[in-house]
């Protein structure tokens, strides 16, 4: 067996922001915990101190937007996580064990620091790509997770596109920043997708959805989070069917630019509050959004992103869209602050 294999991370991003990567764990040979540089060399972590004090910079600068690089990855047992725009704080405590974050955390004062471990405080950058399955149907996914997610929400993508979209991935990032968790997957398989008709098939993207609803709890890190639909264009009429049927977890729906006329009859039998969000100068869409509303029995609001079209593309009008999103899905999904008081 070579000392070190290769690893290929492509950057599908759609962010202009700098990409960082990390490849941390344990020398199997020694026991030692640190982590690897891009050619696979093993650095353990030097001592550590009470309190932490800063590591070394662990950090791989990772590809660019559309761009691959090829890491060389060592015989250890451990994790590789990413961020962008920012690098991660590392402090090493005592016995030259590893902890992260940009918050402080640790025991009282006074007591021996423990390892606190990466899996805890990025569980969201360790839920990564998954496959979905769906009535046979093997369907890739990514996987978001917050630390303590209290809810998650389902993407259901619109024509043409798949859980690669560049905005459905903006507005995801936002809401794992506020908390819930995401998952956003591919309705379709290759072969499905290249018959048109199915594109359009709302009936059968809402039985992929629902799908997709009941295989989350296989998956123990997001068994018992509330859950929330988001859908773009015909998606959104895939996420308000889904919503429709009577033993449905859903509690929230957010429709962006969508088409929810073409959930039809469906529509009356929503009993999750559902957000309809459409771009100002998109006009046809804004009375569809409208007909749909009016068949709705649920809470529901139509809010109209002034000087927006059809793919919010204006600046400023896809982060008003995450906003809105994210504000619809916290208050709907997550518990008041004081519920518990």
């Amino acid at each position: 067996m070579p000392d070190t294999i290769p690893l290929t991370p492509t950057n599908q991003s759609g962010l202009a922001d700098q990409v960082f990567i990390y490849d941390l764990g344990t020398e199997l040979s020694t026991g030692r915990q640190g982590w690897a540089d891009a050619t696979g060399t093993f650095h353990p972590w030097p001592g550590g101190a009470v309190p932490p004090v800063p590591a070394p910079d662990a950090a791989i600068a990772g590809p660019a937007n559309g761009q691959s690089i090829t890491l060389r990855i060592p015989k250890f047992s451990g994790r590789i996580y990413f961020s962008y725009g920012r690098k991660l704080d590392f402090r090493l405590a005592t016995g030259g064990r590893s902890a992260c974050g940009a918050e402080p955390h640790g025991p009282e004062p006074g007591h021996p620091l423990q390892l606190v471990r990466l899996a805890e405080r990025l569980r969201h950058l360790a839920g990564g790509d998954v496959v979905v399955d769906a009535e046979g149907a093997r369907l890739g996914g990514q996987l978001a997770l917050p630390e303590e997610a209290k809810g998650i929400v389902l993407f259901a993508h619109g024509s043409g596109s798949s859980r690669h979209s560049p905005r459905n991935r903006f507005v995801a990032r936002a809401l794992n920043r506020a908390g819930p968790a995401t998952l956003l997957f591919d309705l379709l398989t290759e072969d499905e997708e290249l018959d048109r008709a199915n594109v359009f098939d709302t009936a059968l993207l809402a039985r992929r959805l629902t799908d997709a609803t009941r295989w989350l709890p296989g998956r123990p890190e997001a068994r018992g989070l509330a859950v929330g639909y988001f859908g773009a264009s015909t998606g959104a009429a895939a996420a308000l069917r889904a919503a429709s049927e009577p033993d449905s977890p859903a509690a929230a729906v957010v429709s962006r630019g969508g088409r929810p006329d073409l959930a039809g009859a469906r529509l009356p039998g929503v009993t999750a509050p559902t957000l309809l969000i459409v771009g100002g100068l998109d006009d046809v869409v804004i009375d569809l959004n409208r007909q749909a509303q009016a068949r709705l029995r649920c809470e529901n609001r139509l809010t109209v992103v002034p000087g927006a079209t059809h793919p919010f593309e204006e600046p400023g009008a896809l982060e008003e869209v995450a906003d809105l999103v994210t504000r619809w899905f916290t208050s709907h999904l997550l518990p008041a602050p004081h519920a518990a008081a």
